[in-house]
């Protein structure tokens, strides 16, 4: 309130106007009482307050005067401000409509409506417009777990709880993301903390149903430390108590309490997560914290079998936390190729990390390697809906290894075949699997799901199909190619005869279709006669399709009636084609002489081809060249110049641009080894967070020491040889003091050395690889939460038990043969000798 006072001018005068008021009743009061009293004093009195009434009086006039003005003002603020947020939501919102997939567009009209509505309570004309945004931005993202959980925090402010509700029905199921979900369990709570027992139960089923479905996110120990405070909170005999334990037999309760804390922290304790060991300590509190007893004692035999689980789980939290540092969970879901470099770059880190926990590196059991698995695809499928190799990989996960089964395999592809209908490898994956399963049935209706709408169905009394899927005239034949394989392979020729047959009725049938029907009936039944009745039919419609006549023309071939695809040839051509189909009819024709026909046929070929056509194109010579001389994959020259003349061709990408007669203009050195000063390098790209978030777009200044180590380094063209080990390099960057006093004692021991004798060389052991394909020492120090000495040693807690840890996770050692240590240890004792 008092910021709204000094925001808006003499909006504060209210309460002011409300004391006068009070004060002008008194007054009145007391001139009434004087009034009755009718004595002199009295009527003396009487004249001075109601000088002070009327004065009163004034002061309120004048305070309202301010008021109307301030009021006034505050109106025509709030309707520029309106105005003004609504020209920007048209802006963008122009910039939508020229292109639905203008990633940046939606994301600034999202945080212009959201940055208007503000945390607290929003108007009714803000809040209609914010949902207007957000609906249409969650149309075409309905992924975007990010602004899902923007949408239900702007309801829940506004205390619409029914609005609330919709929200997580729609977005939930879809987008497992730990802030959504944790808003969700907040939402539980708020709803059923007056309901008494009842709540208490359904917000334990909350978190229960929340933590089976992202409990093993890297991001997911609040809440796991949340549930287990739940658990833990209720004294014994309250009706919390009862509620949330006594579902069993009677005097069973801290039992059950017990057996689902120990459940809670067990399966948290599997998390690589960085909570882990203070939910190790919590976990070694409960077991062993008991009275001396036999539940002690069986708490510490339990600490011990979970040890080796917990102790898998933080070797594996360091590698995880790299993977997913990687991944930007707000990106938008935004088809191939629609995001650039940044989407390519995102893919490609969502595959790594997929593949990651798929090699179990935890040694998971079953049901939780599959929870991990399947949490990580459904995390992955937020920001790459489209793209249809990450649901096929998720279904052949489940189905082929060591998913849910089949079934769950049919689930995956039926949400993809829904979200990506235009993906036909997606539906004949799913009839593919149904196939394997034996269920012709299942096959039959997702083929007729393809071909519906496309032609009327088989049968006259079926009953009204779906609406169909808007295909292509080529998406729509390939699916009706396919429909008739299948048909072939389950219930024989005269099952695609049929289909064919409807195929036919379809205006936009491709010649694809007449070409797969006779090349079936010639793998079938090796008699030539039908085959040559379904090609001369689709030669009425398309005698000038290169594709089909090459098609037609092989077939002939193949039955020894070279003559006949010959004479095919010469119809096709004689039909006066499209000129660019003429061309391909010629090559095609070309091709042919060149495999069935003699030299003179071919040379007799190739000069009315030439007349034919007319002028050639550029490097016409070179591709009839390769017409006749190329076999299949074979290409007569080398991997050099088949590259080259593809560029020529058209059939591979041109070359970049040239960047060194660039760099050569700008007076920098252009040779291969000229070294690059700092400044010349490229700037860095904006930080991020582990999460992913972008933290700044601030220019990044390097320390000296790196500035000089970049400038030192060879530009990358230069580099032909192996490639190092960035991880390597990077671990040993973290063990050496690259202070300057350091550098200093480096150099000045590097000096003296150079006036001694050479220094025996150290090589490793037979077969050793310092920093070869075994990679780094296993043991070099790591950063990431530990304690440094100044030495640059690791120190490390002690675990749970008070023994020291071992295996890559307690103090780090030197290995046995490291050459870098060897090396600098004589170098310091040779200086020290030197000094001395």
């Amino acid at each position: 309130m008092d910021e709204q006072k000094a925001s808006v001018p003499g909006l504060g005068k209210v309460e002011g106007v409300q004391d006068i008021l009070d004060q002008n009743k008194v007054l009145i009061n007391e001139i009434n009482s004087n009034h009755e009293a009718r004595t002199p004093e009295a009527l003396a009195r009487n004249v001075v307050l109601i000088q002070e009434l009327n004065s009163n009086v004034s002061k309120v006039l004048d305070m309202y005067s301010e008021l109307t003005e301030s009021l006034t003002q505050l109106g025509e603020e709030e309707v520029k401000t309106e105005t003004a947020l609504q020209d920007k939501v048209a802006a963008h919102r122009a910039r939508i409509a020229a292109d639905v997939w203008d990633a940046a567009a939606w994301q600034a009209l999202a945080a212009d409506i959201g940055r208007a509505v503000g945390p607290g309570k929003p108007a009714p004309e803000l809040l209609t417009l914010y949902r207007s945004a957000m609906e249409q931005l969650l149309a075409q993202f309905p992924t975007a777990a990010i602004y899902w959980q923007q949408y239900a925090e702007v309801e829940l402010a506004a205390g619409n709880t029914e609005a609330v509700k919709t929200i997580f029905g729609r977005c939930l199921l879809h987008n497992l993301h730990v802030d959504l979900w944790r808003l969700y369990l907040r939402f539980i709570k708020q709803v059923n903390g007056a309901r008494g027992g009842e709540g208490v139960v359904e917000v334990r089923w909350a978190y229960e149903y929340t933590l089976d479905r992202v409990g093993t996110d890297i991001g997911a120990s609040p809440l796991w430390q949340e549930f287990i405070a739940y658990l833990q909170a209720p004294r014994p005999g309250t009706p919390a108590y009862q509620a949330l334990f006594g579902g069993g037999p009677a005097g069973q309760e801290d039992a059950q309490r017990t057996m689902l804390l120990r459940r809670a922290f067990q399966r948290a304790l599997a998390v690589p997560s960085p909570a882990l060991e203070a939910l190790w300590r919590a976990y070694e509190q409960f077991e062993a914290g008991g009275p001396p007893g036999p539940a002690r004692v069986l708490g510490r035999r339990i600490l011990d079998e979970h040890r080796p689980r917990y102790q898998a789980a933080r070797s594996a939290l360091r590698e995880r936390q790299a993977r997913l540092a990687q991944i930007n969970p707000g990106m938008l879901p935004l088809p191939p190729g629609k995001g650039g470099a940044a989407q390519a770059a995102q893919a490609a880190a969502w595959q790594r990390y997929l593949a990651w926990e798929r090699s179990n590196v935890q040694h998971l059991d079953g049901p939780a390697l599959a929870a991990r698995v399947m949490l990580a695809y459904d995390q992955a499928l937020g920001p790459l809906v489209h793209f249809p190799e990450v649901w096929y990989d998720f279904a052949r996960w489940h189905s082929a290894e060591g998913g849910s089964g089949p079934a769950a395999a049919a689930a995956v592809l039926a949400r993809a075949r829904q979200t990506l209908p235009s993906c036909l490898m997606l539906h004949f994956a799913a009839a593919e699997l149904e196939e394997e399963r034996g269920d012709a049935d299942a096959v039959r209706a997702v083929f007729e799901g393809l071909v519906a709408g496309l032609v009327a169905p088989a049968d006259a009394a079926a009953p009204e199909p779906p609406p169909a899927l808007q295909l292509s005239p080529e998406l729509g034949s390939l699916a009706w190619v396919h429909y008739m394989r299948w048909a072939r392979r389950a219930d024989g020729l005269a099952a695609s005869r049929k289909l064919f047959i409807r195929s036919r009725k379809w205006p936009a049938c491709g010649w694809q279709v007449y070409a797969a029907a006779a090349l079936m009936e010639w793998q079938g039944e090796r008699a030539d006669k039908v085959p040559r009745n379904i090609f001369e039919l689709g030669l009425r419609h398309f005698l000038g399709q290169p594709g089909y006549v090459a098609a037609y023309a092989g077939w002939l071939v193949t039955a020894g009636d070279a003559p006949n695809a010959r004479a095919l040839f010469e119809r096709a051509l004689a039909g006066q084609p499209a000129p660019e189909a003429a061309r391909a009819l010629w090559d095609h024709y070309l091709k042919f002489e060149v495999e069935a026909g003699d030299s003179a046929a071919v040379r007799a070929l190739e000069a009315r081809r030439r007349d034919a056509l007319g002028d050639p194109p550029p490097y016409d010579n070179a591709h009839t060249l390769l017409l006749k001389y190329r076999m299949l994959d074979l290409w007569p020259c080398t991997d050099e110049q088949r590259l080259h003349l593809e560029r020529l061709l058209g059939l591979a990408p041109a070359l970049a641009e040239d960047t060194s007669s660039a760099a050569a203009a700008d007076g920098s050195s252009a040779w291969p080894g000229a070294p690059v000063s700092p400044g010349a390098l490229p700037g860095p790209s904006p930080h991020r967070s582990p999460g992913g978030a972008l933290l700044n777009s601030e220019t990044l200044q390097l320390p000296p020491e790196l500035g000089r180590l970049l400038g030192a380094l060879p530009p990358p063209q230069a580099v032909d040889g192996p490639i190092p080990s960035v991880d390597a390099f990077i671990e040993l960057l973290l063990v050496v003091d690259v202070s300057p006093a350091a550098a200093a004692a480096a150099d000045a021991a590097a000096a003296h050395a150079a006036r001694l004798p050479p220094a025996p060389r150290l090589a490793p052991p037979p077969g050793a690889a310092p920093f070869g394909d075994a990679g780094p020492p296993a043991n070099l120090p790591q950063p990431g939460g530990e304690e440094w000495g100044s030495s640059g040693a690791v120190k490390r807690p002690h675990g749970g038990d008070g023994e020291p840890e071992e295996n890559g996770v307690g103090a780090a050692q030197p290995p046995a043969h490291d050459v870098f240590r060897q090396r600098r240890k004589l170098q310091r004792s040779r200086a020290a000798g030197g000094e001395g």
